[in-house]
């Protein structure tokens, strides 16, 4: 704009001065032209122009002009077009590297004619920014690309919304504040989760339930019937959106086309309780189990007690049927007979063991002591456990870790008597 003000002040001071041209006085009210006649020079000089005596702006020979240059400079220094007629061009070929704005440029106009062009001219494609009326008071803005073909029609690579949403590969982001079509590598996603910012917090309790219900699929997109969706061409896996909303419909978006899009982060809470509910029933099942085979070893101790007992009453007892005279054997009878009914011991589990090993017992009378003794194969004490001498059942922890790796039998004593022995084995 300071450019033409100066051309025009030094037109008007021009106009100012008398000049002679093909015989007849240049009037400052006006001249009468033949269609000859010319404002200028009829040699290689430059035409200069000048403000407090000192060059503003000159007109060369070769056409170029300088404007705030000295008419020293040579003319690839100095090269400048500017064409006025539709539109205001600027095209320097020759020096420099194109048109630099150093603060605002404004461009005005209705805003479907307003663009801001870039031009290559390797015919590796041309850049465009547009202007996008959507109604009287709406404009979107968008930068298109040309991919170097002649007559190809211009790609759209980004397109800001009137409302600030903005679009990659698609105009129409929707309601999202960033859409992309297609897809996005990035090193991470970070998502907002802080506690002041939320409110109606509730822990997920039927995450299980809820997981049960989904369909996980696997599928492939269908590109040839979308070809405006730059859809993966591989083997994809996920859930039907469809599908999906019937049980979290909260997950589940829609865009402004109908097409329905799933939020699978969303998702992530509910695998993680999922996840907690079945390692609680898991530990819950291990208790069981472990219950189940205390009483299941239980069983087992009693029915070897009892077997004992029969093969012995069977070869012993039976063999002197008939007489008295054995009286030794009746005393074993009761003396087992007697151990049965004061108490249990159960084999140990696990068994063989690493670490720690459990031994259950039970006592059935009432007596003053009670204890379990462990003791190696030479019969040495090597540990007891002093017991509660109460009816019911108990248990014992034997820990490994004093051990050293072999076979080792403990005993059940009750009021100095021995009711039951059983075998452990510490492997390491």
């Amino acid at each position: 704009m300071k450019t033409l003000k100066i051309l025009a002040l030094s037109l008007s001071f021009m106009t100012t001065t008398t000049y002679t041209a093909f015989s007849q006085d240049w009037s400052l009210s006006g001249n009468s032209l033949s269609g000859s006649e010319f404002l200028g020079s009829t040699n290689a000089q430059p035409v200069k122009f000048r403000t407090d005596n000192t060059e503003r702006m000159s007109i060369y020979s070769d056409g170029s002009v300088g404007i705030g240059t000295p008419s020293s400079l040579t003319s690839a220094h100095r090269l400048l077009d500017l064409r006025f007629n539709d539109s205001t061009a600027y095209d320097s070929s020759t020096y420099g590297n194109g048109l630099f704005i150093t603060n605002r440029a404004h461009l005005q106009g209705s805003c479907s004619s307003v663009t801001l062009a870039a031009i290559a001219t390797n015919n590796q494609g041309n850049i465009t920014l547009n202007c996008i009326a959507v109604d009287d008071h709406k404009s979107d803005f968008a930068l298109q690309v040309e991919n170097g073909t002649s007559g190809a029609e211009m790609l759209e690579v980004i397109r800001a919304k009137y409302n600030g949403n903005v679009g990659i590969g698609t105009s129409t982001p929707g309601s999202y504040r960033l859409g992309v079509n297609g897809a996005i590598i990035c090193a991470s996603v970070v998502q907002t989760s802080d506690k002041r910012f939320k409110k109606d917090i509730h822990s997920i309790d039927n995450g299980l339930d809820i997981i049960s219900k989904l369909n996980p699929t696997s599928y492939y997109f269908r590109n040839e019937e979308f070809t405006d969706r730059t859809f993966s061409k591989e083997l994809s896996y996920g859930f039907i959106a469809q599908e999906l909303e019937e049980v979290l419909p909260e997950l589940v978006k829609e865009d402004a086309q109908g097409y329905k899009a799933v939020n699978y982060t969303g998702i992530i809470p509910i695998l993680t309780s999922a996840i907690q509910e079945q390692n609680a029933l898991l530990e819950e099942k291990e208790v069981e189990l472990a219950t189940m085979q205390s009483e299941i070893e239980a069983l087992k101790a009693q029915f070897e007690t009892l077997q004992q007992q029969f093969s012995y009453y069977e070869t012993e007892c039976c063999a002197n049927s008939g007489t008295n005279e054995n009286n030794g054997v009746a005393a074993e009878e009761e003396k087992a007979l007697t151990a049965v009914s004061y108490g249990v011991l159960m084999g140990n589990s696990p068994n063989p063991f690493t670490e720690t090993t459990k031994i259950s017992y039970e006592i059935k009378t009432e007596v003053e002591a009670a204890q379990i003794m462990i003791m190696n194969l030479n019969g040495e004490l090597i540990e007891s456990f002093k017991l509660a001498p109460q009816v019911g059942n108990g248990q014992v922890m034997v820990s490994g870790n004093t051990l050293n790796a072999g076979m080792y039998l403990y005993t059940l004593v009750l009021d100095g008597k021995e009711i039951a022995t059983q075998k452990m084995i510490l492997s390491k």
